[in-house]
């Protein structure tokens, strides 16, 4: 058994899709996110910002069974942070974008320059 299958239960790859796409629809409805992407990767959906070519993983949904979903905030040294909070898709989006509204904000600068001329 590896160690997903013994902590979290599977999530099929056409489900995972499935919920990738709903959870997108979902965000895209709650304001003006239309560069907030959402892609399957294992029991996650990974939530990330659309930067010009670049997309940099902002939360992660985590299937937990039964059609649950926790939620996971990416910090900026890479680690996922766990929110405390577990329910459906519909309330996982929702509590998502009142949450971290702030960082799904489209950035007006880009981020490959630093502003030291270095």
């Amino acid at each position: 058994m590896t160690k997903t299958s013994m902590t979290e239960p599977a999530l099929h790859r056409a489900d995972a899709q499935a919920y990738a796409r709903e959870a997108e629809t979902l965000i895209h409805a709650r304001g003006n996110y239309a560069h907030v992407h959402v892609r399957p990767s294992g029991n996650h959906l990974v939530v990330e910002l659309e930067h010009g070519e670049r997309r940099e993983p902002v939360a992660r949904l985590t299937y937990l069974g039964e059609r649950r979903f926790g939620l996971s905030f990416h910090r900026h040294i890479g680690r996922w942070e766990p929110i405390p909070f577990s329910g459906p898709l519909e309330t996982a989006t929702s509590e998502l974008v009142q949450m971290l509204g702030p960082y799904l904000e489209p950035l007006d600068f880009p981020l490959d320059i630093s502003g030291t001329g270095h």
